[in-house]
């Protein structure tokens, strides 16, 4: 009889640990699944509002792009790449996190295909971000107020854009929230250089 007992106890206790990790498991799980559906969501939210920033600050085709940019792209010999633009104002975070991406990309497309246009007002300055980051890339330095008309420069952030055929499309403002979407970008990119 206590043998009898023994074994109920047994298949209790063992009942009640099997539902208490149940419990842990389905609501880390659950946890997990708000979390997944949360960052889709932000994910969803950042490309549209990426979207919406093209749309606001990008020019669109020769015909919009003011022909001091022009010829300014023109006499650097900047076409059929990837332009990457920042400042020694804009966020060193988000330089710093975009510099890997590109050297991935640079893997994909060439690292003649990245040019990285800057504007630095020491050339001190220039040399110890471009031996910080390591960068290989065409780098060309030019004053900050040479396309300070251009809308996207007032939101004083990293953006790269496309120039291809003199053409300026595919503006993007990498987040460094959300470094997912830079890749994704940075694969379009790639796949509009083959």
């Amino acid at each position: 009889m206590k043998i009898k007992y023994i074994y109920i106890g047994t298949a209790v206790i063992l009942l009640a640990i099997v539902c208490v990790i149940s419990a842990f498991y389905f609501k880390a799980n659950s946890a997990d699944s708000t979390n997944d559906k949360r960052f889709e969501t932000l994910e969803k939210e950042a490309l549209t509002a990426n979207q919406d920033l093209q749309s606001k600050y990008a020019y669109f085709g020769a015909d919009k792009i003011p022909d001091s940019l022009i010829h300014l792209l023109d006499s650097l010999k900047i076409n059929n790449c990837l332009v990457y633009r920042f400042t020694q104002l804009n966020c060193n975070t988000c330089v710093e996190m975009e510099m890997p991406k590109l050297k991935k990309l640079a893997k994909k497309t060439g690292k003649d295909k990245i040019i990285l246009l800057v504007s630095f007002s020491s050339t001190k300055e220039l040399k110890i971000i471009s031996n910080k980051y390591k960068i290989d890339f065409q780098m060309y330095n030019i004053d900050l107020d040479a396309i300070n008309y251009l809308p996207i420069e007032e939101l004083n952030v990293p953006y790269c854009y496309i120039r291809k055929e003199k053409n300026i499309h595919s503006v993007f403002i990498p987040n460094k929230a959300l470094p997912e979407l830079s890749f994704a970008y940075y694969d379009r990119v790639a796949e509009s250089f083959r």
